[in-house]
This record gives C-alpha cells, sequence and structure tokens, in this order.
C-alpha cells in the first residue's frame, strides 16, 4: 500500500525520534513518502530575514538547525550546502521582491527534509523540479497534470523501496521557485498523495485530529472521527488550522482519504473523506477591524452579528479582542446538545 506521511513544525522540532520510527515502522509494510515542513518558528525567521537582510537573524536559523541535528545526531554535512546557498541569497539580484521572498521562505523545508532523509536513509527531492505551479508567488497553485507526469521519479524510487522525502510548501514555476501559501505543506502532501495514487494522506501533527474547536483555545473540545470534505474545507477557510483549504480543496476534488493523528505515541484521530459525524466545528480568524467566528453543522443563539450563512454553516462577527471568548462562549452553547455523542464515542474509543 502506498501512503504519504506529513509532518508539521511542531511534530519536527519536539517530536522528532517518534516521527522517524513511526516512517520506519510504516515501510516495513508500505510504500512511503514523505513530506515535512519548517521547524516550528522557523518561516517567521524567514519572513523576518527577508524584510531586513539581518544577519543576526540568519545566523539564528542557521544555528537552530545545526543544533536540531547534532541533538538527533545527524551530520551537520546535510544542511551544509543548504547553509551556504541561504547565506549568498542575500546579495543576490532577483527579478522582484516575490521571487526573492519565495527563494527564500524555502529553505525552512529544504533544511528540515535533509536533516529527516538522513536520519531515515531516505532521499531528498527537489520540490522545484517537480511541483509545477502558476506564477502567483507566495500563494501558488499547482498544476496537478504537469505534476502528475514529473512524479514518476517519485514512483520509481519507491518501487526500489526508497523513501522519497519531499519538502513541503514548494513548488517550481519557469525555474524560479514559488511557495504554496501558509500551510502549504498540507497542500504538498495531498499533491504527493495524487500523483503516487496513495491510499491515504496522513497528517501528522501535535494534536490528535480535527476537534470541535482549537483545543488550545477552548479546552473541553471534543475530537471528531469522521468530517466530510466539505466540512473541513468550510472550517479550514474560516481559519481551522488542522489543514490548509487549497489542501482540503484538492483532496475532494481527487477523492483522496486524509488521516490526521498525532506524532507523539501514533494517536490516530481524525478522518476526513465523504464521511461525517455531523459533529460541529467552530473556527475564527482575525480581520484587522474584528473577528470571524464560523460554525459548521450547528446555528447557536448567541448575541453576535450574523453575517453570512450557507447549508450547514453560520459566521459571526465578534469584537477583535473578545475573538477566543466567543469561540469558547460558543462552543459551550452548541456542544450540550453533543455530549452524549461525545460520550458515547470516547466509551468505543478506550
Amino acid at each position: 500500500m502506498r501512503v504519504v506521511v506529513k509532518f508539521g513544525g511542531s511534530s519536527l522540532r519536539y517530536d522528532f525520534y517518534d516521527a522517524v520510527q513511526f516512517v520506519k515502522m510504516l515501510e516495513d509494510e508500505n510504500e512511503v513518502a514523505v513530506v515535512v515542513s519548517a521547524l516550528k518558528g522557523v518561516t517567521d525567521k524567514l519572513e523576518l530575514l527577508y524584510k531586513t537582510g539581518d544577519k543576526k537573524i540568519l545566523g539564528d536559523i542557521l544555528l537552530d538547525y545545526i543544533n536540531f541535528a547534532k541533538k538527533h545526531g545527524i551530520s551537520i554535512d546535510a544542511i551544509k550546502l543548504l547553509a551556504e546557498e541561504l547565506s549568498s541569497a542575500l546579495s543576490l539580484n532577483f527579478p522582484n521582491d516575490k521571487v526573492k521572498r519565495d527563494f527564500l521562505l524555502s529553505f525552512g523545508e529544504l533544511f528540515s527534509a535533509s536533516i529527516f532523509a538522513q536520519a531515515i536513509d531516505g532521499v531528498l527531492i527537489e520540490p522545484w523540479d517537480i511541483i509545477v505551479t502558476d506564477g502567483n508567488f507566495g500563494n501558488a497553485e499547482v498544476d496537478i497534470t504537469k505534476t502528475r507526469n514529473l512524479f514518476a521519479c517519485v514512483r520509481d524510487l519507491m518501487e526500489d523501496g526508497k523513501v522519497p522525502v519531499i519538502p513541503g510548501f514548494i513548488g517550481g514555476f519557469r525555474g524560479f521557485r514559488t511557495t504554496l501559501g501558509r500551510g502549504g505543506s498540507d497542500y504538498t502532501a495531498v499533491v504527493a498523495g495524487i500523483c503516487i495514487k496513495a491510499k491515504a494522506v496522513l497528517i501528522m501533527s501535535d494534536v490528535e485530529g480535527i476537534y470541535t474547536a482549537d483545543p488550545k483555545v477552548v479546552r473541553e473540545a471534543k475530537p471528531i472521527p469522521f468530517v466530510s470534505y466539505d466540512e473541513a474545507l468550510i472550517a479550514s477557510k474560516f481559519g481551522m488550522r488542522a489543514i490548509q483549504w487549497k489542501a482540503v480543496k484538492l483532496a475532494s476534488e481527487n477523492e483522496v482519504p486524509l488521516l490526521f493523528g498525532k506524532t507523539k505515541g501514533w494517536w490516530m484521530g481524525t478522518l476526513v473523506s465523504k464521511e461525517s459525524s455531523g459533529m460541529p466545528i467552530i473556527a475564527y480568524r482575525l480581520r484587522d477591524t474584528h473577528g470571524i467566528v464560523g460554525v459548521v453543522n450547528a446555528y447557536p443563539r448567541v448575541p453576535y452579528e450574523r453575517i453570512s450563512e450557507g447549508e450547514n454553516w453560520v459566521a459571526f462577527k465578534v469584537p477583535k479582542d473578545e475573538t477566543e471568548k466567543a469561540v469558547r462562549e460558543i462552543h459551550r452553547e452548541i456542544m450540550e446538545k453533543y455530549l452524549p455523542f461525545t460520550k458515547v464515542i470516547s466509551v468505543i474509543g478506550t
């Protein structure tokens, strides 16, 4: 069976050993491709490096990865050439600032993939050679038809028993590197899943799956075992952090199952497919002047302005500095109806 496993930045930084062992376990009986994000916090530093050109920030990024590699027994030779390339990039001439930004931001995933590939004795893939995008630098769209053909080299590696390690978030357009938007490693993982005809794409992070609300905001949030593509797409557009909305859309169009799990302990919690548990999902995003809270599968009666709604969702406008408070209030209001159901799930899963 072919599968794609994607690890987020928190998983790599804090649960690297579990991630490595998980891949080694899977490859015993499966053909596996891996997609990795930058270490948590690195992309923000690269963004700042692009804006300022501050070599102290550059040094912090390089030291972060050097220390990370040493901590896990990986030779720094794995990232030495990349470090030199990033250092020299600050003085290179680019056609425009957008091209330069995407080039610099690509290094977080490249460092991560180089280290991970060495840890599992895998093969590092240069994504701009196989993932073809449009020229929308910073938020590029993948040309799945052209990309599928170029993925032949990845399929060949897997058939030979090797594990390709693909840096997420990065594509290519006419010889330049592009980035796929924040959360773009999810997009890369789904693209890879389609192109290798994977049975499933595993999205591994620091939580067990998709919850009724962000568990970091709502302590009482409940895990949801089955979420439909449509529900996940709506929730992700409202700011659900579990997966990028472009990734869900592409998975839905190609009927690629998405399995969400926690890297530490290998706990799998949510399957995104055509099936649904019918449980509510509350997500939010911040605007310049206010917050927007979106609710899927429920229509709560709350004292906030209702600004839009659809067949199975509704959106509220809330004061920006009270957004998280509003999320907790809305969650408390609607979850009373679903509490018996979630208790049954807990008993079955015990």
